[in-house]
């Protein structure tokens, strides 16, 4: 029951985040209407890579996340920064586990020898939110980096590593989010 509260909380706070973007904003005076907010919904699986968090769900945890990319007109270094919201989730036998990062990213394409690049790279920064069986809702600071290939015109595939602080839960256990992700996301 309390990983279906759980859950269903992440899932409304990601909806009112994508229902809350404009569809599409004018560029100027007497031009056409084009989106501005471009969107990317990814499903996959994160992997802990340490602690107990790895231990006590022996197997991947489901992922899901949100890329927004508002079109910012700071570019650094010819990158394009977005915001995402993600959450990766597992039900075991003492409870819901749950790590949901809320970051900034920048993301760069990688050199190719055409004339598009179909792979990139990025890192991010924010607030990782965690939930085990021991402690509940705490907030650290991490970074992600990530690699990625775009698949067609809006197909994405996505590997990222998640690095967190670490920190001990009221049972004495060393909890650590650090993990690998692995997605599949369109963008709207």
């Amino acid at each position: 029951m309390r990983f279906l509260r759980t859950l269903s909380l992440g899932a409304a706070a990601l909806a009112l985040c994508c229902l809350s973007l404009p569809a599409s904003a004018l560029e100027g005076a007497g031009e056409a209407v084009t989106p501005r907010w471009k969107t990317t919904v990814k499903v996959g699986a994160f992997l802990p890579s340490q602690g107990v968090m790895r231990n006590l769900t022996t197997s991947a945890w489901h992922f899901v996340g949100v890329d927004v990319d508002p079109g910012f007109r700071y570019k650094p270094a010819n990158g394009v920064v977005s915001l995402a919201a993600e959450v990766a989730f597992r039900d075991v036998e003492d409870g819901a586990y749950f790590t949901a990062p809320f970051l900034v990213k920048a993301a760069w394409d990688l050199p190719t020898s055409g004339d598009k690049s179909t792979l990139y790279w990025g890192v991010g920064v924010g607030s990782y939110i965690s939930n085990t069986a021991y402690r509940a809702m705490v907030v650290k600071p991490g970074l992600q980096l990530l690699i990625g290939a775009k698949l067609g015109p809006n197909g994405r595939l996505e590997g990222a590593y998640d690095y967190v602080g670490r920190y001990t839960d009221r049972a004495g256990n060393g909890i650590s989010q650090n993990g690998f992700k692995v997605s599949l996301g369109v963008r709207l």
